[in-house]
């Protein structure tokens, strides 16, 4: 190895931790780890895991209702019978 080659990686070694520096000051200039892109990625599949389970929640109140709806009409009906013989 010649002191010439030596230098030139060196100076290649610097350069790379120089844009390393920069990229990670980059990303902790806003506070975040993640990009703009990431953030935008993320809030939007909240956005969609919320929509749907607001679904199912809406769903499992529509069975709830109707199935305290008919046990209720059931109880009237039995009860009516009961008291008619």
């Amino acid at each position: 190895m010649t002191l010439g080659l030596l230098g030139r990686q060196l100076r290649a070694l610097e350069d790379k931790f120089t844009e390393f520096e920069d990229h990670r000051t980059e990303k902790e200039s806003n506070g975040s780890a993640f990009t703009d892109k990431q953030v935008k990625w993320l809030k939007e599949f909240h956005e969609e895991r919320d929509e749907i389970k607001a679904g199912r929640l809406f769903f499992r109140l529509i069975l709830w209702s109707a199935g305290s709806a008919i046990a209720g009409a059931t109880s009237v009906l039995l009860a009516y019978l009961k008291f008619r013989h």
